[in-house]
């Protein structure tokens, strides 16, 4: 999640801009916006661009994906 900090001057005028970053996610998608409403969540160790071809992650996706 990244969240704005600023600080302002005496005239209000914006002084400096940081964006606090927290982590979460693999580096490329943000935790939050990779959450699945009602899914169970299944930590991988695994990096963004090879998480497709990981077997265990393919089941899990399978089940998550079809499950009535």
């Amino acid at each position: 999640m990244t969240a704005p900090r600023v600080q302002r001057d005496s005239q209000g005028r914006w002084k400096n801009v940081n964006f606090d970053v927290e982590g979460g996610g693999d580096a490329t998608v943000p935790e939050q916006s990779a959450i699945v409403e009602g899914s169970e969540i299944h930590s991988v160790q695994q990096s963004h661009g090879t998480i497709f071809a990981d077997r265990d992650v393919k089941k899990r996706l399978k089940v998550e994906l079809t499950r009535a």
